[in-house]
């Protein structure tokens, strides 16, 4: 007998469907639907439904003809007896054993005298369905031809096919298509948008979708959903499979339409987050279930467990995952750091990345594939897009958009398909009235959530549009995730039938309503809402690339003209139509210009906006021609970003333009504690050269870029469309970026040659190969190579090339001892001395703009200036700064604090990145302890510089001049005393002395640090009352024979001080 199906085996099978969806995709993303608005997704969506609906009625009828072939060979009494009592050559003989006795029980289910269609259903229903299985037992037989009337033809094949893939299960969807996906639409998110956005994202994405999970399923319960077999733990578990969105449709309509960009952002990352939360909050509300329906014995315990840990394993699940994803992201794009202009290598490693996250996360680690994957994909999309060959970054874009729209024609494809195959329409009329409910429970919860929460947000973030918030809303649409969670529920065994059938039509239903009409309805609100009208940011790059293109299509018809290529009453027309146009595009340019006039504040907005876009483009394409390093390009378009923000708050752009490297002073300030520990300060160093070298690039590409912004800013003046008083303001500040940044260069240049001369030789040899391989490429084109010379020579360039890349600026010779020898206290010193000295030396680095040390702190170390420079400052009385001095390569400060004591007395911050060699109090003192000699040499010299500072400070003081005051500096000795100690008597003479530390009591009253006593001395007049050290003390003393030394030497400054000496002397307390 004849086989009843095709033979097909399930290669081809496979190898069909994904053709003829492919092509299915194709045709419906034709100008036709797309005048439609009909989103590509939403129409494959359709057609797997209807062609499953299709593929249905052909397997009932091959269903039927087997059974009619069943029944000509063995009554049913005899199927029903099983194979007791059979010839041996039955063709049930060929089937296994398991088979047989389904098909007996099958049988013995329907009544006597049940026909074809009765067996049909009957081997239809069976689990797994027998329908196959009796088919090729029976081809095994005979010809293997059907009579005419029975065979199949091609169009029942492909139907046939088609209903194959109605078997799509869950871990298809989770761990084929979903992790590209997901991956794409976090690689081609702006990350950085994100973050600014990441409070409503993660508050919609988080308790919003806990509190819409168990309203969903309140209400799929209250609206008679358990009177038809749906349970609570059913219910909630439907709500929170149905939370997790799929704005795939709606993402692109808003590129289509132009919606603002934010907004995608939010729906689209609402999204990413909202599929992790879910999916966690699925697999806890399971775990629930399973154990409510578990055996009473251990099911109280287990529940309560469940609840228990509830909490903890979704943030163990969903932290775990975005660790898990940022780890191998890193370790995937340090490697792609390492292959030069090798598209299949990096793209691989990108395939690679979004699938080994998922699988790692999801089932290795037991913690969220999604949160994973979105974690990488935001890496990939911002860290690694500077990573990829310049060469790749294009390639690997259109990638992963063409990946993304494979995968969603496919899965589109199956969600229509699995739901007809699923569901019959008794199911859907059973479910209908609790699906009406869902639906209005599911919009009002959803709106109640993001009306309710995001307006609270505003005190935090940029306020978001109520308008955006009703798109948000209407835009939570639901698809393949639902989908896949729900069969997840359907074909799980220890659940209900009835609340697994319950579950899979809710879920079904929700999401070809949110596809057919939230979708579908989604363009006319955008527009109702007004959402798609240009901003004057598109206005303007409208009219002006329309000017372009003017002037572009204008030069090719002036050289036809010129070539004479065809006759002059064809150009003709087109100079018309290209006048007409340029036309229109200078009013629109003039009508933008008139209103941005108007409006002082959106004109200076348009011209930063326009000037940092430009900028973007210039670093962008040097960087994709490797003119700018991948440090330099990811450090300019993170500065870029950051201005547009500013920009956005009305602050707009800054006169100054600090570049952070790195991140920043967090991280300087933890490589500068763990500097100078033994085994991490070998590593700390090595960051700091890394991040030195990137700061000379960064400023070299700020001063390229800028001044290339210059030139198009200039042009864009003359073309028009930006208000003139705005477009100076914008070019006064990118003037300043460029002046500040050449200074900044030539500072760097000065202080770290050696950076400097890495990055331009980087610079110039990769300019060069750049160049090599253009040639080389046009070489190939003309036909001068040969394939082996071709590769060859290829290879070598790329060799060369990494090579480059790899190359690292030499490190730094300090010279302590040299350094050592600059500082007076230590210039007259041993070699010796300063050779132990500089033993207990440690380097330390600090880049622009960081504090070193901090005016009122505790001074316990002195620095020397190894390479760099420092500019000294002080708090005024008006606590604002007053700039000091600039101390640049060979200078210390500090010193005072680290031999004698005491508090800062200024605040030190680095202008350039700085090398220092520090020198802590404790070290210095060991040293000095052991070296009489040098400690000798040491205080002399710092001595009269201390008290001299100390004199600085006092009124009395200021009548001597600058030479007089020095000298009375150097006259001064230092005296310490112990508590209680008497230090002069009532009638003894005074002298003059200046509290350094600790404290003295004249006449009862307090003598605190800081304080001069003794001016009476320049007179001879007694102290009149005791002087007694209150508290151990130092003090600055001018004895009487230093003091009469100071008179001979300046009789009218010590006349002056005599003057102003009071006549009692505990008022100068």
């Amino acid at each position: 007998m004849a086989p009843v199906l095709a033979t097909l085996t399930a290669e081809v099978t496979v190898v069909s469907l994904v053709v003829g969806i492919l092509l299915l995709a194709s045709l419906v993303a034709l100008a036709p639907l797309r005048r439609l608005r009909l989103p590509y997704t939403v129409a494959l969506m359709l057609c797997g439904a209807a062609l499953g609906g299709l593929g249905e009625q052909v397997e009932r009828r091959a269903a039927q003809a087997v059974a009619r072939a069943v029944l000509e060979r063995t009554p049913l009494g005899a199927l029903a007896k099983g194979m007791s009592g059979t010839a041996r050559g039955d063709w049930r003989v060929r089937l296994d054993p398991e088979a047989r006795a389904r098909l007996a029980q099958a049988a013995r289910s329907l009544p006597p005298g049940a026909g074809a269609d009765g067996l049909a259903e009957a081997l239809s229903a069976a689990e797994p369905p027998l329908v196959e299985a009796v088919d090729r037992a029976l081809r095994s037989e005979g010809d293997g031809e059907l009579p005419t009337e029975e065979r199949v033809g091609l169009l029942e094949q492909f139907l046939h096919l088609v209903g194959a893939g109605g078997g799509l299960g869950p871990g298809m969807i989770f761990f084929v298509f979903l992790p590209p996906l997901v991956f794409e639409s976090a690689f081609n998110l702006d990350a950085r948008k994100l973050m600014r956005n990441l409070a409503p994202v993660l508050v919609l994405a988080g308790p919003v979708l806990v509190v819409a999970a168990g309203g969903t399923g309140a209400a799929a319960m209250l609206a008679g959903g358990g009177a038809r077999g749906l349970t609570w733990e059913a219910a909630f578990l439907f709500g929170a499979l149905i939370s997790a969105t799929d704005p795939v449709a709606v993402v692109a309509l808003f590129k289509d339409l132009g919606a603002p960009a934010r907004l995608g952002v939010l729906v689209e990352g609402e999204s990413l987050f909202n599929d992790g939360t879910a999916i966690v909050l699925f697999h806890i509300l399971l775990g629930l279930a399973v154990a409510s329906y578990a055996p009473a014995a251990g099911a109280g315990e287990a529940l309560s467990a469940t609840i228990g840990h509830g909490l903890v394993e979704f943030l163990r699940v969903s932290l775990g995952g975005v660790a898990v994803g940022l780890a191998l992201a890193w370790a995937v794009f340090w490697l792609v750091g390492r292959v030069t202009s090798n598209e299949h290598v990096e793209i691989s490693l990108s395939v690679v990345l979004a699938y080994a996250t998922f699988l790692a996360a999801e089932h290795l680690l037991h913690v969220s594939g999604v949160m994973a994957v979105v974690a990488a994909g935001l890496v990939a999309g911002s860290y690694g897009s500077t990573k990829v060959s310049p060469s790749v970054v294009e390639f690997m874009h259109s990638f992963w958009e063409y990946t993304s729209f494979i995968m969603n024609s496919l899965i589109f494809f199956f969600v229509g398909l699995v739901i007809v195959r699923q569901l019959s329409l008794a199911d859907v009329g059973r479910w209908a009235p609790v699906l009406g409910a869902v639906l209005v429970a599911a919009l009002l919860v959803r709106a109640a959530g993001v009306y309710g929460t995001v307006p609270l947000l505003s005190r935090w973030i940029e306020p978001i549009d109520r308008r955006y918030q009703t798109v948000m809303v209407w835009g939570g649409l639901r698809g393949a995730v639902s989908l896949a969670l729900a069969l997840v529920v359907f074909g799980h065994p220890e659940l209900p039938r009835e609340a697994r059938e319950g579950v899979l039509a809710l879920a079904a239903g929700v999401v070809v309503f949110t596809l057919l009409v939230n979708a579908l309805s989604m363009e006319p609100l955008l527009r109702r809402l007004g959402l798609d009208r240009p901003t004057p940011v598109d206005r303007f790059a409208l009219a002006h690339a329309e000017r372009e293109r003017v002037r572009a299509a204008r030069a090719v018809l002036a050289r036809l003209a010129r070539e004479g290529a065809v006759l002059p009453g064809v150009l003709a027309p087109l100079e018309e139509a290209c006048a007409a146009r340029d036309a229109r595009a200078a009013s629109a340019l003039g009508d933008l210009a008139s209103e941005l006039g108007a409006d002082p504040g959106l004109a200076e907005e348009l011209a930063s906006y326009v000037a940092l876009a430009l900028e973007k483009g210039e670093v962008l394409a040097r960087f994709q021609a490797g003119q700018l390093s991948e440090a330099a390009t990811r450090i300019l378009l993170a500065s870029a970003d950051a201005l547009e923000e500013r920009v956005e708050r009305g602050a707009g752009l800054p006169e100054d333009r600090e570049l952070v490297v790195g991140l920043g002073e967090i991280e300087s300030r933890f490589l500068s504690l763990v500097e100078p520990l033994p085994l991490l300060g070998r590593v700390s160093r090595s960051l700091r050269a890394r991040r030195l070298a990137e700061t000379v690039e960064a400023q070299r590409a700020l001063a390229l870029c800028a001044r290339a912004v210059q030139r198009a800013l200039a042009a864009l003046e003359r073309d028009g469309g930006l208000d003139p008083r705005a477009l100076a303001q914008v070019q006064a500040r990118v003037s300043g970026w460029v002046f500040r940044s050449e200074e900044r260069l030539h500072r760097l240049v000065e202080a770290f040659p050696e950076y400097a001369a890495h990055s331009q030789i980087l610079f110039a040899e990769l300019e060069t190969l750049r160049a090599e391989r253009r040639a080389l490429a046009h070489l190939a084109e003309a036909g001068l190579l040969t394939e082996k010379a071709h590769a060859t020579a290829k290879a070598e360039l790329l060799a060369r090339e990494a090579e480059c890349l790899r190359r690292r600026p030499e490190g730094i010779d300090l010279s302590p001892e040299r350094l050592l020898r600059a500082v007076p206290a230590f210039s007259r010193a041993d070699p010796t001395h300063l050779a132990a000295l500089a033993q207990k030396l440690v380097s330390r680095t600090f880049l622009e703009g960081e504090t070193v040390v901090r005016e009122g702190e505790p001074g316990d170390s002195m620095f020397l200036i190894a390479r760099g420079a420092v500019r000294v400052v002080a708090r005024g009385e008006d606590e604002a700064e007053v700039p000091l001095s600039t101390l640049g390569r060979g200078a210390f400060f500090g010193e005072l604090g680290a031999l004698l004591g005491g508090r800062r007395t200024a605040t030190v911050r680095a202008i350039t990145p700085v090398n220092l060699l520090e020198l802590g109090a404790a070290p210095l003192r060991e040293v000095l302890a052991a070296e009489p000699e040098l400690a000798e040499a040491v205080r002399a010299s710092v001595l009269p510089r201390t008290v001299g500072r100390a004199l600085a400070s006092q009124v009395p003081v200021e009548v001597l001049g600058e030479a007089a005051r020095a000298d009375l500096a150097q006259a001064f000795g230092e005296v310490f005393c112990a508590a209680g100690e008497r230090l002069a008597a009532a009638e003894g003479t005074q002298r003059l002395i200046y509290v350094a530390d600790g404290e003295l009591t004249l006449g009862g009253r307090v003598c605190a640090p800081g304080c001069l006593l003794g001016l009476g001395a320049f007179a001879e007049r007694p102290w009149g009352a005791p002087l007694v050290a209150r508290t151990d003390a130092r003090l600055f003393v001018l004895e009487p024979d230093e003091l009469a030394a100071f008179r001979a030497r300046h009789p009218a400054a010590a006349d002056a001080l005599a003057r102003r000496a009071p006549v009692d002397p505990t008022s100068e307390v």
